[in-house]
């Protein structure tokens, strides 16, 4: 059997979110013992733990997350190590590291700091050089430790949804693909007619 690997968050009630965002409201509405069931209800932001953004997101584009085929959530997995580094720029051994088509994920042990201030303001940053890389490589998409890819005024966000580069932040356990070689990347939102979506992301050693 091979073995999976689990790169999102859970989501709780009252877990920390973008600031500015709708709190995360779980809560269990009913319980077998009172009512014979048991059921939650679950009062959010498409953006919270672990989750996509699709080109509606940031651009004046109309497709959603519905709208991105599965065979754009699925693909070969490669790890970027940029623990340490404030930006993640373009170095002359990514030409070769970054497949055609593949899902990029870029480990900077930042969401050890998830629910901080600072894992919302400090995070790590991408390089316009690198983004330009994962868009002539063309990438399926780029999965991140941090909150964003970016910072105001978002055009990391802009360029890599304008070029159908979907974006999974809140990644965690990108720690753990380090030392794998072959591995595919599952992306799995819910079918929804919205700007973003909560995922469950894993990886499948091969």
């Amino acid at each position: 059997m091979r073995k999976i690997i689990d790169l999102s968050m859970e989501i709780t009630d009252g877990m920390a979110v973008y600031p500015g965002d709708d709190e995360v409201k779980l809560i269990q509405t009913k319980f077998y013992d009172c009512d014979g069931y048991s059921n939650h209800r679950l009062e959010c932001g498409m953006h919270v733990g672990t989750h996509m953004d699709a080109p509606m997101h940031m651009t004046d584009s109309k497709i959603t997350v519905k709208d991105i085929g599965l065979d754009r959530l699925m693909g070969r997995g490669v790890l970027i190590d940029a623990v340490g580094k404030h930006t993640v720029d373009k170095v002359e051994e990514y030409e070769n590291l970054i497949e055609e088509e593949s899902i990029v994920l870029i480990h900077t042990a930042y969401d050890r700091y998830f629910g901080t201030e600072e894992y919302f303001k400090e995070h790590p940053v991408i390089s316009k050089d690198l983004a330009d890389l994962f868009i002539r490589k063309k990438v399926k998409a780029v999965c991140l430790d941090t909150p964003s890819p970016d910072k105001y005024p978002f055009e990391i966000h802009k360029i890599f949804l304008e070029n159908r580069i979907s974006i999974v932040e809140n990644c965690i356990n990108l720690d753990k693909l380090i030392q794998e070689e072959n591995y595919e990347v599952f992306i799995i939102p819910l079918k929804m007619n919205t700007d973003g979506a909560m995922v469950r992301i894993f990886a499948r050693i091969s």
